[in-house]
């Protein structure tokens, strides 16, 4: 769990954690040198359990970094990822394993609620693909990454790419050009914050990003990257439709 100024939150989203049915975890908190109070609260948890790790950095490194820390940090059979607003359904993590070790799978992810800052419901619940793979990812990216669980001791450990604003699509598709599919739970099993302008942000800028991430990091032609950059930009607006809708009706 990277953590940046998340003071408001945060306390909620390791409770989410520590409430987990499934027991045997290690949570590893990567603060990237928050200037609020952060700190102090994660290490509150910190001390009194002793399956909460922090790492303080001493310098603000961005997100990628400091999920890439905590990646390289981590042990065991398998790798979950959380963020510092989100919240894990109590189930979350019994329910994700379950699933990955009956079905014998190395990439899991599951279908989320989607609230506001309040979790209070502001869309329906998003409901996930069956199973994505490479090509599919090509088009649209609807793993969220709190719902991940990779089987890291039988593919490894991948980490996020350098890539600006898309370094989570980035790293579904690194892997994902080594396995075949990755699998998606339709139970929501945690509720994503929608948090103030985190989707009025400029969409020009945002689908500038995603070209780069198909010219840049996968090195695919102009024409290639313009292609599924539209489709990207479609999918998201159907993925988002009924946000904007409210949006406008407001205005």
């Amino acid at each position: 769990m990277p953590n940046y100024n998340c003071q408001k939150f945060i306390g909620q989203a390791i409770a989410s954690v520590l409430n987990q049915s499934y027991v045997y975890w290690h949570l590893i908190i990567v603060d990237d040198a928050s200037t609020d109070n952060s700190v102090e609260i994660i290490r509150s948890y910190e001390k009194v359990h002793e399956r909460i790790e922090l790492i303080a950095l001493d310098k603000n490194l961005g997100t990628t970094a400091a999920r890439n820390i905590g990646i390289e940090k981590s042990k065991g059979d398998l790798l979950a990822f959380m963020d510092s607003d989100d919240l894990w359904m109590k189930n979350r993590l019994e329910k994700t394993i379950d699933f990955l070790l009956h079905g014998d799978y190395d990439f899991v992810y599951s279908s989320y609620k989607r609230a506001d800052e309040n979790l209070a419901p502001l869309l329906s619940d998003y409901i996930v693909p069956e199973k994505l793979s490479f090509k599919d990812m090509l088009y649209h990216n609807p793993i969220s990454i709190p719902s991940v669980l990779i089987r890291i001791g039988r593919i490894g450990k991948y980490y996020q790419p350098d890539v600006p604003k898309r370094e989570d699509h980035a790293l579904w598709l690194s892997i994902l050009e080594d396995i075949e599919y990755a699998y998606g739970i339709p139970e929501p099993l945690f509720v994503y914050r929608i948090r103030k302008g985190s989707l009025s942000r400029n969409k020009l800028e945002m689908a500038k990003f995603q070209y780069l991430l198909y010219r840049r990091y996968l090195k695919l032609s102009f024409c290639e990257s313009f292609y599924y950059t539209v489709h990207w930009a479609i999918n998201g607006l159907k993925k988002y439709r009924k946000f904007f809708c409210y949006i406008f009706k407001r205005k």
